[in-house]
């Protein structure tokens, strides 16, 4: 309009203006189907699940999915997975730290939504190791303690710790308790402090005559087996094999010793 009051015939205009002041809704019960909270874990492998959050007005735009070590962290930036998903795999690698996972939701008009958190994250594959020294047997071999090379996982069951280069056609059995050990013992080194447990004895078999260093000894800790001796996630063990000898002083030999840390 003009200052004499003359209006131009057309018009124009722009818009529509949406305007999304509101937060997104969810997500909801985060969880993991691969890992419990607080328990040791060998698996570095971690997926994340939850129910999908909402947004009214602009709608949804995805979720941004934080690993890290803390337990409270609102994670922004790019979003890492689609408005349509509920859940992830995160490669956690191993580590002794506890991580935690963070999911976070946005919308279309960039409101962030309420952070979900999981963890503590446990997961660890380094938890096997030799420690100590075998003492040398009456024909100058000393006893090695091994493994399998399985993780000692509660529900996996698989878990071997075995002994190489020991007298054959001898018994002998594998005692493990909760503490370390480094004191003389019967000639040699007691590696494993008391109180102990221990696995019924075996024959280490190899040759079937003569004096030789052929035998072996091995011990399985499956699920039932870790059930019965009460061992649980978390939990750490030191184990040493026992065997006879008669031809030495005490009669006994003993190998080197593992720790280990059961996972779940």
């Amino acid at each position: 309009v003009d200052n004499c009051g003359n209006w131009f015939a057309g018009n124009t205009n722009s818009g529509p203006y949406r305007i999304d002041p509101a937060a997104p809704q969810g997500p909801f019960q985060l969880d993991s189907s691969t890992h419990n909270a607080g328990v040791l874990s060998c698996n570095t492998s971690l997926t994340l699940t939850w129910n999908a959050a909402t947004d009214a007005l602009s709608g949804l735009a995805g979720y941004v999915v934080l690993l890290d070590t803390h337990a409270s962290t609102d994670p922004t930036g790019p979003l890492t997975a689609g408005p349509n998903a509920t859940s992830t795999t995160q490669a956690l690698g191993s580590s002794t730290t506890a991580r935690y996972a963070h999911v976070r939701a946005r919308d279309n008009a960039g409101n962030w939504g309420q952070t979900r958190h999981f963890g503590p994250i446990l997961a660890n594959t380094n938890t096997i190791s030799t420690y100590c020294t075998g003492k040398t047997n009456s024909l100058g071999c000393v006893p090695s303690i091994g493994t399998n090379g399985a993780q000692p996982t509660k529900s996996g069951g698989n878990f071997t710790v075995n002994c190489s280069n020991v007298l054959n056609q001898e018994f002998g059995l594998l005692f493990f308790g909760t503490a370390q050990l480094a004191t003389p013992f019967q000639g040699g080194t007691l590696c494993v402090a008391s109180p102990t447990q221990r696995t019924p004895s075996t024959n280490s078999g190899g040759n079937a005559s003569g004096n030789s260093c052929t035998g072996n000894y091995s011990f399985t800790f499956t699920t039932a087996q870790m059930n019965a001796f009460g061992m649980d996630p978390g939990e750490t063990f030191f184990a040493q094999w026992w065997m006879r000898d008669p031809q030495s002083a005490s009669t006994t030999g003993l190998s080197n010793a593992v720790r280990f840390t059961v996972c779940q």
